[in-house]
C-alpha cells in the first residue's frame, strides 16, 4: 500500500524565511524519527533504500510536510504513529525551531490499483517531469547532477520491485528497452544545492519532457513509473528531502 500523509505546518518563529526553513528539510527526518518507535527506528537505519520518503515545500504559500509510505509496514510504523499521536508540533532538534502543526490529511493507493490505472491503460508518449525537490544520483562515488534516462528508470525500478510485495517490473532487458526507447526532448534545469547538516550536495531541480517511442506497452509502463515516483522519488536520498517528482502534464509537443 502506497500512503500520502501532508502536515500543514506554521512556524513558532512568525520571521523564519522561507528559505531557511526549506534548508532544514534533511533535519526533519530526525524530527520524523521521534514519532517513531525505537525497535523499529533500528530497523530502518539497517535498510538500504528506505520505505517512506519525506519532502518539505511550500504550496500556495502554505508550509507542507509531506510523508510518504511505500508498504504495509512503513505505514503502520510511521504514519499510523504520526496519526496516533497527541502531539501538535514538532522540534529541529538542530537549533530547536519549532513548528506548530495545523492539520493532517492521509490519502492511499494500493499497489493493483496504481498498476490498473497506468499500465492497463493507454497512456501518453509524452510526460513532462517536474523534479520538485533537488535532485542527484550516485554513479562510481560521484553525483549525477542531471536526468540521466538510464539511471532514473534504474532507480525508480529499484524502488517499486523492493516495496511492491506482489509485482515485479524490474530486469536488465527491460531497463536496456526503456533508455532505448526513451529520449529526453525537452528540458528547463538548473543546478541547484541541497543542504545537509552542513554538506551542500550538487543537485538539479526544473522539468523534462520525455517522449517514449517504443511499443504502447513500453509507454504504459514508463507512465506506471512516473506515476509511482510522484509516491517513491527518483535518486539519492529520498528520505531526507531529496528526488520529489510530479507530473506536471502529458502533453504533445
Amino acid at each position: 500500500m502506497l500512503a500520502i500523509l501532508n502536515m500543514k505546518l506554521k512556524p513558532e518563529e512568525e520571521k523564519m524565511k522561507r528559505g531557511q526553513i526549506i534548508n532544514k528539510t534533511s533535519l526533519f527526518q530526525g524530527a520524523l524519527m521521534e514519532f517513531l518507535e525505537a525497535d523499529y527506528v533500528n530497523v530502518l537505519h539497517e535498510q538500504g533504500l528506505k520505505p517512506y520518503t519525506q519532502n518539505v515545500y511550500y504550496e500556495n504559500k502554505q508550509l507542507i510536510w509531506r510523508v510518504v509510505t511505500l508498504n504495509e509496514e512503513a505505514y503502520e510504523g510511521i504514519i499510523l504513529k504520526i496519526l496516533q499521536s497527541k502531539r501538535n508540533e514538532i522540534c529541529i532538534q538542530h537549533d530547536e525551531s519549532r513548528f506548530i502543526i495545523l492539520e493532517k490529511t492521509i490519502t492511499t493507493k494500493m499497489y493493483d490499483e496504481l498498476v490498473k490505472e497506468y499500465f492497463f491503460e493507454d497512456g501518453s508518449r509524452y510526460i513532462k517531469v517536474n523534479f520538485y525537490t533537488p535532485t542527484a544520483f550516485k554513479s562510481e562515488g560521484k553525483n549525477v547532477i542531471y536526468p540521466d534516462v538510464r539511471k532514473v528508470f534504474n532507480s525508480l525500478m529499484n524502488k517499486f520491485d523492493c516495496f511492491a510485495q506482489q509485482e515485479s517490473i524490474k530486469s536488465d532487458e527491460v531497463l536496456e528497452q526503456l533508455v532505448e526507447y526513451t529520449d529526453i526532448i525537452q528540458y528547463n534545469l538548473r543546478s541547484v544545492l541541497f543542504y545537509m547538516e552542513g554538506v551542500k550536495i550538487p543537485a538539479f531541480r526544473g522539468t523534462a519532457t520525455f517522449k517514449v517511442n517504443g511499443p504502447q506497452s513500453m509507454v504504459n509502463l514508463v507512465n506506471l513509473l512516473f506515476r509511482y515516483g510522484e509516491y517513491s522519488g527518483v535518486g539519492m536520498k529520498t528520505a531526507i528531502g531529496m528526488g520529489k517528482i510530479n507530473i506536471i502534464e502529458k502533453e504533445r509537443v
